[in-house]
């Protein structure tokens, strides 16, 4: 950092940029929004057991037959990997979620 009598007089940066220690410090932080991480967050507040972990590296996938449509998962990912969208049924008509009052559609019927 500039001293102060630098600073008054002249154009140069006063910060000069990241030391070792704080450069290996940014570089851990998570970057990694709207990429799914595989915390298990989503598994563990799924009560109908829609989210099935696929292993290491293979990440999940959500049995949709067994989705209520609560949208825990979605409402507990901190990186918003999953996304909540109304599904229609056969006939084009939505259906509400009889499980809650959440204001979702179900995407099970």
């Amino acid at each position: 950092m500039l001293d102060i009598l630098r600073r008054q007089w002249s154009f140069d940066e006063v910060v000069q940029g990241l030391d070792e220690s704080n450069a290996l410090f940014e570089a851990r932080r998570c970057l990694s929004c709207g990429n799914c991480f595989e915390c298990d967050n989503c598994c563990g507040v799924c009560p109908d057991h829609a989210v099935i972990k696929l292993g290491p590296g293979n990440r999940y996938q959500f049995h949709y037959g067994y989705c209520k449509g609560r949208g825990l998962c979605a409402a507990q990912c901190p990186c918003g990997a999953i996304r909540m969208v109304p599904e229609e049924n056969r006939e084009g008509v939505e259906f509400s979620c009889s499980q809650c009052d959440q204001g979702r559609r179900c995407v099970a019927y």
